[in-house]
């Protein structure tokens, strides 16, 4: 959870840092902005509170509730969201398996997805407003390079022909490990905000 802990932090240090002029900026999620994205984030967490409570959850449901948040108030529902995650995580029973659209995870493999969630976001609204993320340390965002790998074969498996994260990118061993999950998320190392 710690990772998970740093992740989430990076996001909401770099969401509170936004200007007005960046919440509307391209990121490489096709057909997001900075404050679609957002709300993807907030939407992520909250579903997952739900599982995490043995809860199925309506994933329309909790994106209509979400659309309404103002980008003022982005930064605060990330924020909630993510102590509320925490919580949840915290009172689920450690070998409870919870419903995911991966299938049946248990407690750690939600934490872990999460984590990943937050990271390759974090990376993508980085990279579309231009400013740094500090997402974790180095050696934990290294370790998270096989469990991205895992996230895909498992995600192939639950919904054959997904296209949620895109084709993994292969990357120089100079890259730095956020580059390196990013690049297995399917995102492009190299890609920047359209001029």
């Amino acid at each position: 959870m710690t990772v998970l802990h740093a992740a989430q932090d990076g996001v909401g240090a770099l969401l509170r840092r936004l200007s007005t002029a960046h919440w509307s900026l391209p990121t490489p999620c096709d057909g997001m902005d900075v404050a679609a994205l957002a709300r993807h984030l907030v939407v992520g967490e909250r579903a997952f509170v739900r599982a995490l409570g043995g809860e199925t959850y309506d994933l329309e449901a909790l994106t209509a509730e979400a659309e309404p948040l103002t980008t003022a108030d982005l930064p605060g529902a990330w924020a909630g969201a993510c102590a509320a995650l925490r919580a949840a995580y915290d009172a689920c029973p450690p070998d409870r398996f919870v419903p995911t659209p991966l299938g049946d995870l248990p407690r750690d493999g939600v934490a872990g997805v999460r984590t990943l969630e937050a990271v390759g976001h974090g990376w993508d609204l980085s990279r579309a407003t231009g400013l740094p993320v500090r997402l974790g340390t180095a050696d934990d965002l290294a370790a998270l390079v096989p469990v991205a790998d895992r996230l895909r074969v498992a995600l192939d498996a639950a919904r054959p022909g997904s296209d949620a994260y895109g084709t993994p990118y292969v990357v120089g061993p100079d890259a730095s490990a956020l580059d390196q999950v990013a690049a297995r998320l399917g995102r492009d190392p190299g890609w920047e905000p359209p001029a």
